[in-house]
């Protein structure tokens, strides 16, 4: 029995009064989404009505989905929530935007399944996170077998109605290009791609439709999929079948850039791989979620060890039509004071100049904090947060673990079971406990984590490069397992305890696992072979990534 989720939803929903599914119909075998996770997912309701199918922010101005869920609706009747976690209230940072026009591939015919998808214009941008499109390189270079990880708010019943208030998610494995068109009849194209187990027992299905398939590289998200059609649900050598975002790259970027018509054949394109992560630059600035006026950021990390000074540079970038300048710039604190101003001459439009803040970790202190103000001709008056953190090298571990740092004395390993744990018990309400170290790219890190904490306000956050990627609440008991994609090249890996309320619990990392995949040999580590932690560099090398500016994403993340 063929499906195609959101028609099926509806047929399922009349008949569940009479009929028991010969399917179930949910995420199956998932669990609920942590909140702020996919701050890009999107559920879209009918104005006035309930969702009835999933979406995810591309652009600030621009949210994607299956086609097959709008091609017969009218914008004016649709509303798109960016950010949605629970559907029956409004959750910390959600957005709720009108559309203003639906886009619907140039190539879809009602006939057929192929050009499943659909660009929702909104009335207003959204200062979100927004999801990247996967490049048709991108979604090349991910093997079979690789887990994907897909969401929504489907039907969790198997005998009648059942719809999660809560996000649902689950991973599954991609299936090979040919194995699809084999199990298939050869009914998948080209613009396809298929995700699911062998045996069956984990896909997406009806009400999840337009929903994001979505790969992590280095804490990225990268969309690689669309919510479209299958067979039944979840059964047996009949994976989930996908729009192929790479397929669209092109049409992506001309419809979102301002070229309504499109006009791509959904032909992959060659396509460009994405840019590694350079040491020396490692945070994007184009977000505008993390910048305020003259492209300032809202908050500033500095990250020492030992008790060593550090010296970072702020640009103010004139991005009016006026001449300015900056008439005063002060911090409240000791800690940190201003060791260069470049800004002292006013500065024209689409120019830039740079300040230099160092910090100098007060003895005693973990952490500091302080108060940037700003002062520009214009009136305007800016003010930046400023975070130091000292960490200190963890003592006890084998050379084959490399170096590992943590918030003074917090983290603690065990060599019996190769763990590091916190007792959350010895934090401080309100403070954090960072532990961190590096592994050198390109492969794949593994390990498990867990926090048996019983207040759910408090978290475990598993960052890259300083970009949260995947977040652990008190009340989750299950340990989480997690597997990130890491580029050429070197990457700060953090997990971060953050305590708000009182904890007899543990915080806990194992089983950490580097499977490098470059040919040459590095840090010591044979490639494509498994290996323990880093063997990473010495500490100046150490010094000089801790010391990088993380741009304030993680303190957004946990304020």
């Amino acid at each position: 029995m063929k499906k195609q989720f959101l028609t099926l939803a509806i047929i399922a929903a009349c008949l569940a009064g009479t009929q028991a599914y010969a399917f179930s119909i949910r995420i199956i075998g998932g669990e609920e989404a942590q909140p702020a996770a996919y701050p890009w997912m999107v559920s879209l309701r009918h104005d006035g009505g309930g969702q009835f199918c999933g979406a995810s922010l591309v652009a600030p101005d621009w949210v994607m989905t299956a086609a097959h869920c709008v091609e017969s609706e009218n914008a004016q009747g649709i509303e798109a929530v960016i950010g949605d976690l629970d559907l029956n209230q409004t959750d910390q940072g959600e957005l709720t935007r009108q559309i203003n026009r639906i886009v619907v591939h140039p190539d879809r015919s009602a006939s057929s399944d192929d050009h499943d998808i659909a660009l929702l214009e909104l009335s207003s941008g959204a200062n979100l996170q927004a999801v990247a499109p996967a490049t048709p390189t991108i979604t090349n270079n991910i093997s079979a077998g690789t887990p994907l990880t897909v969401m929504g708010w489907g039907n969790m019943s198997t005998s009648g109605e059942e719809f999660p208030n809560r996000l649902q998610e689950v991973q599954v494995p991609l299936v090979a290009q040919d194995e699809c068109r084999h199990n298939y009849g050869g009914s998948i194209t080209d613009n396809m791609i298929c995700a699911g187990l062998p045996q069956g027992g984990k896909d997406s299905c009806q009400g999840d439709s337009g929903g994001p398939l979505v790969h992590q590289i280095d804490g990225d998200w990268h969309q690689v999929g669309i919510v479209s059609w299958g067979e039944g649900c979840a059964q047996p050598g009949y994976p989930g079948v996908y729009a192929r975002v790479g397929a669209y790259s092109d049409w992506i970027t001309q419809v979102t850039s301002g070229d309504s018509t499109g006009g791509d054949d959904g032909d992959p394109s060659p396509g460009e791989p994405d840019a590694p992560i350079d040491i020396e630059d490692p945070v994007s600035w184009e977000d505008p979620g993390y910048l305020q006026a003259f492209d300032l950021p809202y908050w500033f990390d500095f990250y020492t060890f030992e008790n060593e000074p550090v010296e970072e540079s702020i640009e103010f970038y004139n991005n009016t039509e006026t001449l300015v300048s900056i008439t005063a710039i002060s911090i409240d604190q000791e800690a940190f004071n201003l060791s260069g101003n470049g800004c002292e001459q006013s500065v024209n439009p689409e120019q830039s100049c740079e300040f230099s803040v160092t910090y100098t970790p007060t003895p005693d202190n973990e952490i500091d904090m302080a108060l940037l103000s700003l002062s520009v001709s214009d009136g305007s008056q800016l003010y930046i947060e400023l975070f130091g953190e000292n960490l200190t090298l963890l003592e006890g571990l084998d050379d084959e673990f490399g170096d590992w740092y943590g918030s003074d004395s917090d983290w603690m390993f065990y060599e019996d079971d190769d763990s590091f744990v916190l007792n959350c018990w010895d934090i401080d309400e309100g403070d954090i406990a960072n532990l961190e170290t590096e592994f050198e790219g390109p492969g794949f890190l593994q390990f498990d984590f867990s926090l048996s904490d019983e207040n759910e306000s408090n978290r475990l956050i598993y960052l890259v490069d300083g970009k949260p990627v995947r977040t652990l609440d008190g009340n989750e008991r299950n340990p989480g397992k997690h597997q990130t994609e890491l580029s050429a090249g070197k990457h700060r890996v953090s997990w971060v305890y953050q305590k708000k309320a009182p904890s007899s619990g543990q915080a806990k990392i194992s089983n950490v696992k580097f499977q490098s995949t470059n040919a040459d040999t590095g840090n010591g580590q044979t490639g494509g072979s498994n290996t323990s932690a880093s063997g990473g560099g010495g500490a100046g090398d150490l010094l000089m990534l801790l010391s990088l500016l993380a741009l304030g994403v993680f303190r957004r993340y946990i304020k």
